[in-house]
C-alpha cells in the first residue's frame, strides 16, 4: 500500500511541475495597431483568445488590455503556445455599445522569447464592410470607450 502512495506523490509532483512551469513561463508581446496607411488606431481594445484541441475556444479575460493613445501595445504574462488575438473598438451610438470587431491574428508564441510583433494592419474599409451592426457600416468616425470608461472620437476615414 505504501508504494501505491509513493507513486501517485510522484505523478502529483510531475503534474504539478509542468503545470507551474506551462503557467509561469510566459513572455511579453509589444506591437502598433495602425491601419492600411499605417496612421495608428488609438484606443483599440486587445483581448487573447486560445484556440484549445477540439477548436472550442476559451478565452482569458484577465488579460484584455487597451491599446495608447499612439497604437501602441504591450501583452504582458503570454503564455506560449497557439495564441489568437482579438482586436475591437467598444463603439458608443446611442444609449447602446456595440463591439465592433477589426482583426482576429492568430500565431505561435515560444516560451522564453519577448517578441516586437511589429506593426498589426487593420483594413478599416474591411472590417466596416464585415460587421453585423448596420448602424455602423457608413461611419467615418466612432465614439469609443477608452481603458478609463471615458469615451473619445476617433476618426476612421478622412
Amino acid at each position: 500500500m505504501k508504494s501505491v502512495h509513493k507513486v501517485i506523490i510522484v505523478l502529483l509532483l510531475a503534474v504539478s511541475g509542468s503545470f507551474a512551469f506551462w503557467y509561469l513561463n510566459t513572455v511579453t508581446l509589444t506591437g502598433r495597431v495602425v491601419d492600411t496607411k499605417g496612421k495608428a488606431l488609438p484606443h483599440v481594445i486587445y483581448g487573447e483568445i486560445y484556440r484549445i484541441g477540439d477548436g472550442s475556444l476559451y478565452t482569458s479575460m484577465s488579460l484584455i488590455g487597451h491599446v495608447s493613445d499612439k497604437g501602441e501595445f504591450k501583452i504582458e504574462n503570454v503564455r506560449y503556445g497557439e495564441l489568437c488575438i482579438l482586436y475591437y473598438y467598444d463603439v458608443a451610438k446611442g444609449n447602446n455599445t456595440y463591439q465592433f470587431n477589426l482583426l482576429e491574428k492568430c500565431g505561435i508564441v515560444e516560451p522564453f522569447e519577448d517578441r516586437d510583433v511589429g506593426n498589426i494592419v487593420i483594413d478599416i474599409d474591411e472590417a466596416l464592410r464585415l460587421t453585423p451592426f448596420e448602424e455602423l457600416k457608413d461611419s467615418q468616425e466612432f465614439v469609443v470607450r477608452t481603458k478609463y470608461g471615458d469615451k473619445k472620437r476617433v476618426i476612421l476615414k478622412e
